[in-house]
């Protein structure tokens, strides 16, 4: 049995699914028929990057709670801190690209 669906698209999204149509060099019901066959579900990209700035902000956090609690030496964690700091431009850099 086959079922016919409508979908609503912005103007950048067609032109994504275009994109992707072209890569594969099918139409685009064969791309969506594709890409559902996958069978794999992905994050959205801006859901990952909330995930790593959440993540990057509780690293953060526990530094400076190891330090209030005389736990590291405030000279090492200023390393950590700044390693922190380059781990954070590099996913930046990254995420621009």
């Amino acid at each position: 049995m086959s079922s016919r669906i409508h979908i609503s698209l912005s103007d950048e999204e067609l032109r994504k699914l275009d994109d992707i149509c072209n890569k594969l060099s099918l139409n685009r019901s064969q791309t969506i028929r594709h890409l559902i066959s996958e069978d794999r579900i992905d994050k959205p990209v801006y859901i990952q990057d909330k995930e790593v700035i959440t993540l990057l902000s509780d690293i953060d956090m526990c530094i400076k709670v190891l330090v209030l609690r005389d736990v590291v030496p405030l000279s090492e964690a200023l390393k950590m801190l700044d390693s922190l700091s380059s781990i954070r431009r590099m996913i930046k850099e990254q995420l621009e690209d």
